[in-house]
């Protein structure tokens, strides 16, 4: 009997017949900032971003799994523009945009009318396994907490209304659209609406959604502001021209004090807690961003970045 799926794996994990690079450019799909509540890291590594620039060999490839769903968002997304198309709101989609005074270039997902204002809006689509309680519940929300995008995501969309707004488009609003592709419950779709507010000369994303009654309602993120994103866009910049490596902003695996605090504030799992103690090479507790990071250990637990000294 012919094995589809392993024929379909092999295919879609082999060597791709031509190496392309891109230009240099910052990217709003890899945005980052430190917040400016605490300090803490938002979206992108530095350290990432930095042996991207620099084309160092990725020691943790896109596994199936990654690149199945990817394919998945990449479904959802043409389906979701054929929607804007039957609803009579479509009027362009994957747009390139460059914006010469920060250096970002960028890819737009949609651009449709809103019908209730008559203005060009934008839209940014990503989908989610929506089966995955903990996966629905942030984006969501539920009885004590707002639904809330990403960081990530919420930092992309961002970067978009500014570089719309430098390059001299009149686009307020971008929506920011998660589809859930396990198909769960249609409610788990979710969408917010983001726009620039400017608050004692600092610009912040500002966020709408709708709550469990349908009423829209709105919050300011002012962990995140444009000087933050500029700022750590100029240190990569500068760690470029003097290869000189960054710090890491995250961390594959915690300090067993750290591991051992977020137990007692019952931030970890007892089953995740019981295989990282079976096991902590294997189920290591750490930043997300370092397991699906290609720079970060793959399963022979090597990895790019931590052969590296900090």
């Amino acid at each position: 009997m012919f094995n589809l799926f392993e024929a379909i794996k092999t295919n879609l994990t082999k060597p791709k017949p031509l190496k392309t690079d891109r230009i240099p450019t910052h990217m709003p799909s890899r945005a980052m900032c430190n917040s400016v509540v605490d300090g803490r890291p938002i979206g992108h590594c530095l350290r990432a971003a930095y042996l991207s620039r620099m084309q160092y060999p990725v020691s943790n490839p896109l596994g199936v799994y990654t690149i199945m769903t990817t394919e998945a968002g990449r479904l959802w997304e043409y389906w979701l523009t054929n929607q804007f198309k039957e609803l009579g709101l479509y009027l362009d989609h994957s747009v390139k945009l460059y914006d010469p005074t920060s250096f970002i270039s960028g890819e737009i997902d949609i651009i449709h009318f809103n019908p209730e204002t008559d203005k060009v809006e934008l839209t940014e689509c990503k989908q989610y396994n929506g089966s995955n309680y903990y996966a629905a519940s942030e984006l969501t929300g539920n009885s004590k907490t707002a639904p809330k995008p990403k960081d990530q995501n919420l930092l992309q969309c961002f970067e978009y209304l500014i570089m719309c707004r430098n390059t001299g488009n009149d686009l307020e609003h971008i929506n920011l659209v998660y589809i859930d592709r396990s198909c769960a419950n249609f409610s788990n779709n979710v969408q917010f609406r983001i726009s620039l507010k400017e608050v004692k000369g600092e610009v912040h994303p500002r966020i709408e959604y709708f709550n469990s009654k349908g009423e829209v309602e709105e919050y300011t993120d002012f962990r995140i502001t444009e000087t933050a994103i500029l700022n750590k866009n100029e240190v990569l910049d500068q760690c470029v021209e003097a290869q000189r490596i960054p710090m890491r902003d995250y961390s594959h695996q915690y300090a067993y004090e750290v591991i051992q605090d977020m137990v007692s504030k019952k931030e970890i799992s007892a089953a995740r807690l019981t295989k990282w103690q079976q096991d902590p090479i294997k189920n290591p507790i750490g930043d997300w961003q370092c397991r699906f990071c290609p720079y970060g250990p793959n399963l022979e637990n090597q990895s790019t970045c931590y052969s590296i000294e900090q």
